[in-house]
């Protein structure tokens, strides 16, 4: 049984590398913008705007693993490089390389993350999509050449799964 969830996590990991490393990642922003629960929730918050950071500066990087609670439900964990999660500056000025992060399930989003780990609820059987993007602290996103820097992976729920 461990081998096998060894496993998994491991096809989990490389489907979500090759997910994020392909050219054209889908975008979670018209999800999130018609979505009147969060539109209501964030007003005042653009996350339309981006922010790349001076030339001088290294960028952050971003990655998911998700791996079965041993309990119930799913740990995920964001693997960062060049950020530093700052929940005492939420919503404050600009830092660069500082931050928070959002989570989206299958479009839809789930937190604002002010660390690396957060643990989701049971999912029902069939396949999901986690996608995790790298914020300012004024909630703008954080991009490279103009292309957000989010992170995606593909988790599929087998019947006999479900918690």
């Amino acid at each position: 049984m461990k081998i096998i969830a060894a496993v998994l996590t491991l096809a989990f990991i490389a489907s979500g590398l090759l997910y994020a490393l392909r050219a054209d990642p889908p975008s979670t922003r018209a999800d999130v913008e018609t979505n009147p629960a969060h539109t209501a929730q964030h007003a005042g918050h653009d996350h339309d705007r981006l922010v790349s950071l001076p030339p001088d500066t290294p960028a952050p990087t971003l990655a998911l693993e998700v791996s079965r609670d041993a309990v119930a439900g799913w740990n995920v964990r964001l693997l960062t490089s060049h950020f530093t999660f700052s929940p005492e500056r939420a919503s404050g000025a600009h830092v660069p390389g500082e931050g928070h992060a959002h989570l989206y399930l299958n479009g839809d989003k789930l937190a604002r993350l002010y660390g690396p780990w957060f643990h989701l609820d049971a999912l029902p059987p069939g396949d999901h999509e986690l996608t995790a993007t790298l914020n300012t602290n004024d909630h703008a996103a954080y991009a490279i050449n103009e292309t957000p820097i989010r992170a995606a992976i593909r988790v599929t729920v087998a019947a006999d799964q479900q918690d």
